[in-house]
C-alpha cells in the first residue's frame, strides 16, 4: 500500500514539474518576444525570399510548397499591379509572365521568376524602400503600400543596366500577397 502511494505521489510530482517547466518555457518565450521585437520578422523575411528564389531556380512541387503564397497573388511591374493569380496557378512558371511590350526601356514579356532563375551572381535581401541603382527610390503600388515590402536584388550588379528588384509584399501572417519586378531604365 505504501509503495502504491509513493508511485501516485511521484507521478503527481513529475506531472507538476512538467507543467511548471512548460509554463516557464512559455514565459521565457514571451519575454524574448517582447524584449526583442521584430527578430522573427527578419528571419521570416529571409525565409520567404529564399523559398521564392529556390522555386524560381528549381520549380517543383516541393519548392513551390515551401513558398508562403496567399490564396490570390497580384503580379506587376514597378508600381503597377497587372494580374492576379491563384497560388495554384503560380506553380506553373508560365503563369508568372506579364505580356507587356515595353517597361522602362525593356521589351516584354516580363517575369519575376525568370529574372530570379537566370541571375547567376549573389543576391541580397532588403526590407522597405531602397535606391534603384543610380536613381531615387519609387513608391510601391498603392494597393499593397501598407504591406511589408521585401526585396531581392543583385548584390553587386555590373552596371545599372543589370540592376533589378523583385519586390515581395507580405501580410502580417507572412503570406505573399503581391510580387513586382522593377529594373533601371536607360
Amino acid at each position: 500500500a505504501a509503495t502504491g502511494r509513493r508511485r501516485r505521489v511521484r507521478r503527481r510530482l513529475c506531472a507538476g514539474m512538467a507543467a511548471g517547466m512548460t509554463r516557464f518555457i512559455a514565459l521565457a518565450a514571451a519575454v524574448v518576444a517582447v524584449a526583442f521585437p521584430g527578430c522573427e520578422a527578419e528571419t521570416d523575411g529571409d525565409d520567404v525570399l529564399n523559398a521564392l528564389v529556390a522555386f524560381a531556380r528549381q520549380p517543383s512541387d516541393e519548392t513551390w510548397a515551401s513558398v508562403p503564397f496567399a490564396d490570390r497573388v497580384k503580379l506587376g511591374l514597378g508600381d503597377r499591379l497587372l494580374k492576379t493569380r491563384s497560388a495554384q496557378e503560380l506553380r506553373d512558371p508560365a503563369a508568372w509572365k506579364l505580356d507587356v511590350d515595353l517597361f522602362r526601356g525593356g521589351v516584354g514579356p516580363f517575369s519575376s521568376l525568370d529574372v530570379l532563375a537566370s541571375h547567376e551572381g549573389p543576391l541580397e535581401h532588403r526590407e522597405g524602400s531602397y535606391r534603384r541603382c543610380a536613381s531615387p527610390s519609387r513608391a510601391p503600388p498603392r494597393r499593397v503600400s501598407r504591406l511589408r515590402r521585401l526585396s531581392i536584388q543583385p548584390r553587386e550588379p555590373a552596371s545599372c543596366l543589370r540592376w533589378f528588384a523583385v519586390d515581395v509584399f507580405v501580410d502580417e501572417s507572412g503570406d505573399i500577397r503581391a510580387v513586382t519586378l522593377d529594373h533601371w531604365e536607360p
